[in-house]
């Protein structure tokens, strides 16, 4: 990110790391309910440039706010799952 400020790269593109983790829960959460898990799992990309670096990062710092307010939640989803029914 700091090469596309510095005007030393034109263009970047970045994984969607929230996407992925989200979908990756989302998929082992079906997966232990017995529900059919896609194979290949596209959590998408997006081309970054200077002129929407700024928004990239806002949205960055947005999403990992999210994940610390909803780290409660996730806790209380993970012990559920923890318990023994689901252990194998």
């Amino acid at each position: 990110m700091e090469a596309l400020d510095r005007g030393e790269l034109t263009v970047d593109i970045a994984q969607q790391g929230y996407e992925m983790g989200y979908k990756a829960v989302e998929a082992a959460l079906d997966a232990l309910e017995g529900k059919s898990v896609e194979s290949v799992i596209d959590s998408g990309s997006e081309v970054i440039t200077a002129d929407n670096i700024d928004a990239y990062i806002a949205d960055c710092r947005e999403k990992r706010s999210l994940v610390v307010a909803k780290e409660r939640v996730s806790f209380e989803t993970l012990s559920f799952y923890s318990s023994e029914q689901y252990i194998c």
